[in-house]
């Protein structure tokens, strides 16, 4: 009697395991309601004018010790390979708050594959590759949608952008059925570069600082739109030339806006999108100031150069139809400025 009552009671054990067991067995069951792995391919995608650029502004002899050297470098920011990738996954229906996180190490590839396990949910999926490291911007506020922000530091002078990072998104709805969820995550390139290159052929200085103005200061992964609210200026760092009478000085930032909406001098072409300043530190103490207006818009993955030949007295000129150049001689101001690099 007591076998019997004993058996009886496995039964019934096995009989309330059998829901249990088959309730979350797999993504291919219709009954199973915890979610489904997705299968993700991230492709990093560089549309750039880089080569372009170098190309048709550098083309004469006496550019290519700098062309080479710009190349080089520029390929460093401007290229397709991931490294580190940020993953979130925001629930749509719940004022896009972040449902999950991860992070992941493309190891510098074009491409990678990730499966990833998501309860069921309707997602609006972001992703930003190659942040770490960038040195100015930093992701803000990741955990809701609408508020998530790529931020450049908040000074009113910042240094340039140290990486190329990219940003991609994707939908996701994680419902009830069997299928398996697939699915391509486009990333391409949010910030961009300007180069200024100056022949100094018999012409003495102390030494030359350039700056960036007018660029954006922030980007919304969700909906892929910069902000310019906070004016900065970007610090351009020197290029390494080893030869040659040209220098060079290149920065990164975020694109500039895409109307012109910067006050330019009465003798400046009106309407710039964005601008660069050259100080130039004369052997007499003076300093002679270059602002370069330029009137059309620096965008996403792009690189723009300008070419600019010096006078004796710092003062620039430049035969881009798309700049103008407005210029101070013994500029006052000068004295309380950052020292010049040589």
């Amino acid at each position: 009697m007591r076998n019997l009552k004993y058996w009886a009671l496995c039964a019934c054990c096995a009989m309330g395991l059998v829901p249990a067991m088959t309730a979350c067995n797999g993504i291919d069951d219709d009954l199973s309601d915890c979610g489904k792995d997705v299968d993700l391919l991230y492709r990093m995608r560089l549309i750039t004018n880089m080569e372009t650029e170098i190309d048709s502004v550098l083309c004469e002899a006496g550019d290519q010790p700098v062309a080479n050297a710009l190349r080089q470098t520029m390929r460093q920011y401007f290229n397709d390979k991931g490294h580190d990738l940020d993953l979130s996954f925001y629930d749509r229906l719940n004022d896009g708050t972040r449902l999950l996180q991860q992070s992941k190490d493309m190891g510098g590839a074009t491409q990678a594959s990730y499966t990833i396990y998501l309860e069921q949910a309707d997602y609006r999926h972001t992703a930003v590759a190659n942040l770490a490291g960038n040195g100015v911007a930093e992701w803000l506020s990741p955990e809701w949608m609408s508020r998530t922000k790529i931020q450049n530091q908040q000074n009113d002078t910042i240094d340039s952008h140290r990486t190329g990072f990219f940003t991609g998104r994707h939908n996701v709805l994680v419902g009830k059925d069997g299928d398996r969820l697939t699915g391509i995550v486009d990333m391409y390139m949010a910030n961009d570069a300007a180069a200024v290159v100056i022949d100094t052929t018999g012409v003495k200085c102390n030494g030359m600082k350039a700056y960036i103005e007018g660029l954006g200061n922030g980007f919304q992964p969700a909906d892929s739109t910069y902000s310019h609210g906070k004016p900065q200026v970007v610090r351009t760092l020197l290029l390494p030339v080893s030869e040659g009478k040209e220098v060079c000085y290149y920065g990164m930032g975020f694109p500039s806006p895409d109307t012109a909406t910067r006050v330019t001098p009465s003798d400046v072409k009106v309407g710039s999108y964005w601008s660069m300043t050259l100080l130039v530190w004369m052997p007499d103490g003076t300093i002679t100031r270059n602002d370069l207006y330029v009137h059309e818009p620096l965008k996403a993955a792009n690189l723009k150069i300008i070419k600019l030949k010096m006078e004796p007295t710092g003062e620039v000129t430049t035969v881009d139809a798309e700049v103008g150049v407005s210029v101070q001689l013994n500029w006052e101001d000068g004295l309380h400025f950052e020292q010049p690099t040589i």
